[in-house]
């Protein structure tokens, strides 16, 4: 498997999880491991966009890596606006549409061969 295959790969698997994470709960109940969970995916989301764009960065023609690097851009302010510690379900749901959005074209980018 190549590096933009792992990529594309980990952040399909990362997004699918994405759709059982217990956002409701951590809302109503503030159960701390919860919230250090979701905190950890959100953190291993960013970590893989970056080697994305990294990667995309050198490999791609200049255009392309141009417009995944805005896209990160985009999806580091979302990524800043959420709390070590204290975050709301809406900036997690903002962040996973963006990284949703950053993983759609890193797949078309690096897999269209």
């Amino acid at each position: 498997m190549s590096p933009e295959e792992a990529i594309v790969t980990d952040l399909r698997r990362l997004l699918d999880l994405s759709e059982r994470w217990p956002l409701n709960e951590m809302g109503r109940l503030g159960d701390l491991d919860t919230v250090r969970e979701i905190r950890r995916r959100i953190d291993h989301g960013y970590d893989v966009a970056r080697m994305a764009t990294e990667r995309a960065e050198e490999t791609l023609l200049d255009p392309q890596a141009r417009r995944l690097r805005r896209l990160f851009t985009l999806l580091a302010a979302d990524y800043g606006r959420i709390g070590q510690r204290h975050f709301t379900a809406s900036q997690v749901y903002a962040y996973v549409a963006r990284l949703r959005a950053f993983a759609t074209i890193v797949a078309e980018k690096f897999l269209q061969e």
